[in-house]
């Protein structure tokens, strides 16, 4: 096969710069994007690195937080419960003594004070006023307080002897009694009426205001305002107290009370990506959980993600645009070259 030089020359003269320049142009250019490419995945992993340091931060601020409101109102609880005993059964008191002025005969006076503390009861009727007199009667049979003078409490006290003990020595105080074994103690707070032979108390179980307590602090709790990413539990030793309806069904109660601990500390649920904070607080038995789903990225999050995938893709764009542009360039040339020799 006979090749015509005169045509071939000219031809070899552009092709064979023209497949050089695009064997360099490409390996160049892959070189430049692989590079790119690391460097943003590299960056990803910084960006992601810093995202989850950022989230546990904000996690372990919220549990302390958290944990700092219940030591609050905690440490309060005990005070908070002796000013409602004492202002309740002051009211009584001075009511009481009114009464005692205003009427005359015994009978008529005894009967209006019982009439006007049998129907004072406060909390959704859990408290009430008692009367009692020295001689160890519960004088209103319809109050909550033991009617029997051999009542003795889990500790083998007799509550009502030192009831009076503590009236006729003091005339008012404060008596802390434990009726189950692991339960709160009851408050309770006596005072002599100075009417007759008796006197007048109430009591509070100190477990039912714990209850109250959680309540409120659950209230206040699911105020919190979260991301979406984001999540808080609240758990006791025997239940799912509450838990964000983002995460409720993906991560339930024991699922975490697998991995719950008495000890403050981090857990990580590696088949779904769940990273979550927990405390355990024993006055109220509450394990405070503040997670975040690293899988479930917040607006903002995303936002930073699509500026550095489209920063890569203007930087892919520019090199593919400088590539085609030397290519062209060198074609050009070689046209001009050949032209000049033929």
């Amino acid at each position: 096969m006979n090749i015509n030089k005169k045509r071939f020359i000219p031809y070899a003269i552009v092709i064979l710069p023209l497949s050089m320049a695009l064997v360099v142009v490409a390996f160049i250019t892959s070189l430049y994007i692989e590079k790119i490419t690391n460097n943003f995945k590299a960056t990803k992993s910084k960006y992601i690195e810093k995202h989850i340091d950022s989230k546990k931060l904000k996690s372990e601020m919220w549990v302390k937080q958290i944990n700092l409101l219940y030591d609050y109102k905690y440490n309060n609880l005990q005070q908070n419960i002796e000013n409602e005993l004492r202002e309740k059964v002051n009211i009584v008191h001075t009511s009481a003594n009114i009464i005692y002025k205003k009427y005359k005969t015994k009978k008529e006076i005894q009967d209006r004070i019982k009439n006007l503390i049998s129907n004072i009861s406060w909390n959704k009727e859990k408290n009430y006023i008692f009367i009692k007199n020295f001689s160890g009667d519960t004088i209103l049979k319809s109050s909550l307080s033991n009617t029997s003078m051999d009542y003795m409490d889990i500790d083998g006290r007799t509550i009502f002897l030192e009831e009076i003990h503590k009236v006729r020595k003091r005339g008012e105080g404060f008596l802390y009694s434990k009726y189950a074994k692991g339960e709160p103690a009851e408050v309770i707070y006596v005072k002599k009426l100075g009417i007759y032979d008796w006197y007048i108390g109430s009591k509070i179980f100190k477990k039912q205001k714990i209850d109250e307590l959680k309540n409120s602090l659950l209230d206040t709790i699911k105020s919190i305002p979260i991301e979406k990413s984001d999540f808080i539990s609240l758990v006791d030793s025997k239940s799912l107290i509450f838990s964000s309806p983002t995460i409720k069904n993906k991560l339930p109660y024991e699922s975490l009370q697998k991995t719950l601990s008495q000890e403050t500390g981090w857990n990580k649920k590696d088949e779904s990506g769940y990273y979550y904070y927990s405390k355990y607080y024993k006055p109220l038995d509450l394990y405070t959980t503040y997670g975040f789903d690293i899988n479930s990225e917040s607006k903002k999050e995303l936002e930073k993600q699509n500026q550095l995938i489209k920063k890569l893709d203007e930087e892919v764009q520019l090199i593919m645009k400088i590539s085609i542009s030397i290519i062209i360039l060198v074609v050009i040339l070689s046209l001009i070259l050949a032209r000049k020799r033929f």
